[in-house]
C-alpha cells in the first residue's frame, strides 16, 4: 500500500508583492463607500486634528520600509510607490 502525496510550495507573499499581482490599477479616488462619518467611532480625531496628522512618514505591515505621504490641498499621495509601482492615493 504505497500513498502518494504531492508536495506543494509554501507561497508566502508580502502585501506590497501581492498589491503589484493585481489585475487593477486605480488612478483615482474611489468616491462611493460608506460615509466616513458612520466608520469613525466615538472619542476619535476632530477633522482638523486628523488633517494636520496625515503627512509624515507611515510604517505598513508588510511593507519594509515607511512611506511618507504628503497633503497638498484635499490630495494625498505617498512618495513611494510601494503596491505595483503605484502611489498610495487619498483625497479628504
Amino acid at each position: 500500500n504505497t500513498q502518494l502525496r504531492r508536495s506543494t510550495p509554501t507561497l508566502e507573499l508580502s502585501v506590497a508583492t501581492a498589491m503589484a499581482e493585481a489585475d487593477l490599477q486605480l488612478t483615482a479616488v474611489v468616491k462611493d463607500g460608506t460615509a466616513l462619518g458612520k466608520l469613525i467611532p466615538a472619542g476619535s480625531l476632530s477633522k482638523e486634528e486628523g488633517v494636520e496628522g496625515i503627512a509624515g512618514n507611515w510604517q505598513i505591515p508588510g511593507v519594509a520600509e515607511p512611506i511618507e505621504l504628503t497633503k497638498k490641498g484635499m490630495n494625498v499621495v505617498s512618495v513611494q510607490k510601494p503596491f505595483g509601482l503605484q502611489p498610495i492615493m487619498g483625497e479628504i
